[in-house]
C-alpha cells in the first residue's frame, strides 16, 4: 500500500521527530557522561547494549506515535537532525552535568556513611 502525504504533513512529521532525536541525544549524552574510564569493559559494553535497545525502542514508539507506525526516511531524518544538534551543542554540558551530580552523590554517601548512627539514636 503506497501512502501519499503532502509537503505540510512531511514538514510536520520532521518537526515531530526532531524531539524524539534530541533525546534520543541527551541519553547518549548521559551515558558518555558517566566516567567511564572506571568502568570495566563488561559494563561499558552492557551500557552500549542498552543503550541500543533504549534508542530502537524509542524510535519505534516514535514511528508509531508521529507516523502511524511507517518508516520513512523524514522520520530518521529527524532523529538524526534533533541528535546532532545535542550532541554537538550541548553533549559536553550534559556529561559534565552528570559527571558533576554523580561525584556529589558520592562525597554525600561517603559523608552519609561516616555520621555514627548509633549515638544519634542514643537514649
Amino acid at each position: 500500500m503506497l501512502i501519499e502525504w503532502s509537503g505540510q504533513q512531511q514538514l510536520l512529521f520532521l518537526m515531530k521527530s526532531i524531539p524524539v532525536g534530541a533525546l534520543i541525544g541527551v541519553i547518549f549524552s548521559a551515558i558518555n557522561g558517566m566516567e567511564r574510564k572506571r568502568i570495566f569493559c563488561f559494563r561499558l559494553f552492557i551500557a552500549d547494549v542498552l543503550f541500543f535497545i533504549l534508542s530502537a525502542l524509542i524510535t519505534f514508539f516514535a514511528s508509531l506515535v508521529i507516523m502511524d507506525g511507517h518508516l520513512h526516511p523524514i522520520l530518521f531524518g529527524g532523529l538524526m537532525i534533533g541528535f546532532s544538534f545535542v550532541h554537538f551543542l550541548c553533549g559536553r554540558h550534559i556529561a559534565w552535568f552528570i559527571r558533576t551530580v554523580g561525584n556529589g552523590c558520592k562525597t554525600l554517601l561517603k559523608f552519609v556513611q561516616r555520621i555514627p548512627i548509633e549515638r544519634l539514636f542514643k537514649r
